[in-house]
């Protein structure tokens, strides 16, 4: 199944096995912008081929209100710094954000190892204002990525 054409793609609030459509997803070479909100997404090496190597193209991934642990999403940050097409990153409303603080220690230094993320979310959006900057200043993380100028 080759289609150069799928730039985006959405799969909201669905009860289904996720992990099925991610690694059919991962088929469609060409996706840029990726929207998995609001599912029961856990386990997110599925995604790998569209985030590492050569042949990785996805630039913005969603995946607001899931399952992901604090334990997952540490594994998912380690390959950060390989992910070199990433953009935009948003995770709020996850288990791992109010789990514990040790993933922003390993979160923190994937970000400053990956150049070209802009942008990452990881607070519910009413306490996004307060929340980031407290945040930030915890995992001395800056708030705003653009490293471009």
């Amino acid at each position: 199944m080759k289609n150069t054409s799928v730039k985006e793609v959405e799969l909201r609030y669905t009860t289904l096995d996720c992990s099925r459509f991610m690694e059919t997803f991962c088929r469609f070479k060409s996706i840029e912008v990726l929207n998995l909100a609001n599912n029961c997404i856990s386990v997110l090496s599925p995604l790998d081929p569209l985030l590492i190597g050569g042949s990785a193209t996805l630039r913005s991934l969603n995946l607001t209100n899931n399952d992901i642990s604090e334990e997952n999403a540490i594994e998912f940050f380690q390959k950060l710094p390989q992910m070199k097409r990433l953009r935009h990153l948003a995770l709020a409303g996850n288990p791992f954000v109010e789990e514990s603080e040790s993933w922003m220690d390993v979160f923190s230094d994937a970000v400053w190892k990956n150049k070209s993320l802009e942008c990452t979310s990881w607070c519910h959006v009413r306490q996004e204002r307060q929340g980031v900057s407290a945040i930030a200043a915890i995992a001395n993380v800056p708030l705003s990525l653009n490293r471009g100028g």
